[in-house]
């Protein structure tokens, strides 16, 4: 289910139908709700999305989407950086 789920989430993003599944995505990942990822919230997400990601990985995930370097994602970084990964 989470490897179709990402195909899916994946294949909307590069049809520009990005907001719906960035939204769903982010809420997941966002357990305390409260609006922005901590690293915490991140490896939880990596993990359960891409198992086998490496501290290191989710720290330079952090470090090139966290474009107000507060060490937290807010929305808007985090849709941003998926459009440019897919761009």
């Amino acid at each position: 289910y989470k490897r179709q789920y990402q195909r899916r989430v994946h294949g909307e993003i590069m049809d520009g139908q990005q907001e719906q599944p960035l939204q769903s995505l982010f809420k997941q990942a966002d357990t305390d709700n409260s609006g922005t990822l901590s690293y915490e919230e991140v490896i939880q997400a990596m993990k359960a999305f891409r198992p086998g990601t490496s501290e290191k990985e989710v720290r330079d995930w952090i470090a090139e989407a966290d474009l107000d370097n507060d060490g937290q994602i807010n929305y808007e970084e985090f849709v941003n950086f998926w459009k440019n990964r897919t761009a």
